[in-house]
């Protein structure tokens, strides 16, 4: 393989991990109501309401509206799922599963929905992302409007801004999934939360859950798991690495397929090549696992971690890698994984998966 290539993509890996580890900047309400944490560049537009907040940067904005009366998450969502609709999102269907969520240690809920919008005889499909957040006896809603070229790219970034909300004086202490639902069950919550005039009818979110993605190969077949995107124009970077894919819920995260074929690789020498690519994103790596697993098919795979860190723009990452090798028909795959250090169970479960779903 040409190294030069790969440590050229891994040095644009590490930078989003690091953009989202070290290049943000914190806000502090002045008024003592939250703290965040926003990309660099990002910052608060000049407000007109002193409930309302407009963060922007990039041209992506996320909305945000403070309410003294309730710390109610439920109500809380509806309320921004109301001000999505008054926004364009008219008829909004869930786009992924709502989540109950503990983010620094306070209750929360969030949500992706989709509708179209038809803007001047042209339909286009928009994405509304929606989160509340419980504040002691106050809550919030945040929410951000991207369109499908969008989505992929920015989906993440929202999230992760959505993620950083704490109390004043309060540390990051992580995000929390308590549980789940294919749709968003709002007819048990209210039949009329109103916000800015408008009111969330919960007839009209959806129950539709973005389905896994079957990625096809000459040889083989692979499903990725929701969540999971290819990066488009990848298979053409070099001969053996026929796939690159990010994942979204965890930002940086990331995997790149290898197919090697010949009677001279043999799984011994792809796991010494795999050892050295793994070395070219974190030259301190070190092999913290490595055991065999027998896979869907009956077909055995080969799966090694390192942990260890990478550098970019003069910060260090702490890093993971999860490294897979099995066969899918005349290739013997490589299957590669890189994020950040503190994901890697949750990037070894997903590898494991789209190994184990090889045909």
């Amino acid at each position: 393989m040409k190294r030069t290539i790969l440590h050229l993509i891994f040095a644009l890996l590490l930078s989003g991990i690091s953009q989202h580890v070290f290049g943000q900047n914190t806000y502090e309400d002045l008024q003592g109501r939250f703290v965040l944490d926003l990309p660099k560049g990002w910052a608060l537009e000049p407000q007109t309401v002193d409930k309302v907040y407009i963060f922007k940067g990039k041209s992506k904005s996320l909305i945000v509206e403070y309410n003294e009366d309730t710390n109610d998450i439920d109500q809380l969502f509806l309320n921004g799922l109301a001000t999505l609709k008054s926004s364009g999102l008219s008829k909004p269907e869930t786009h992924s599963e709502i989540k109950q969520l503990k983010i620094n240690g306070l209750q929360a809920k969030w949500g992706v929905y989709k509708s179209d919008y038809n803007a001047s005889g042209i339909t286009v499909t928009l994405y509304g992302l929606v989160g509340s957040l419980g504040l002691q006896d106050q809550g919030l809603y945040a929410i951000a409007i991207l369109n499908e070229k969008d989505l992929k790219k920015w989906e993440a970034v929202i999230e992760n801004i959505f993620q950083s909300f704490r109390l004043p004086g309060e540390q990051l202490s992580g995000v929390q999934e308590i549980s789940s639902t294919e749709t968003a069950d709002d007819s048990d919550v209210s039949q009329a939360a109103t916000t800015n005039g408008s009111t969330a009818d919960a007839e009209d979110s959806g129950s539709k859950k973005s389905a896994p993605t079957r990625w096809t190969h000459d040889e083989f077949s692979i499903t990725l798991p929701e969540g999971w995107h290819e990066q488009e124009g990848n298979r053409a970077m070099e001969k053996e690495m026929i796939g690159w894919f990010n994942y979204a819920p965890i930002a940086g995260a990331n995997s790149m397929l290898f197919c090697y074929q010949g009677i001279i690789w043999n799984r011994k020498l792809i796991s010494q090549t795999a050892d050295k690519t793994v070395k070219a994103a974190m030259p301190d790596a070190e092999l913290t696992n490595s055991y065999v697993t027998k896979l869907a098919n009956n077909k055995k795979a080969n799966v090694m971690v390192y942990t260890g860190s990478g550098v970019s723009n003069g910060n260090e990452v702490e890093l993971g890698s999860v490294n897979i090798i099995y066969r899918g028909g005349k290739c013997v795959l490589h299957q590669f994984g890189l994020g950040p250090l503190k994901e890697i169970a949750t990037l070894e479960k997903q590898l494991l998966a789209i190994a184990n779903s090889v045909e």
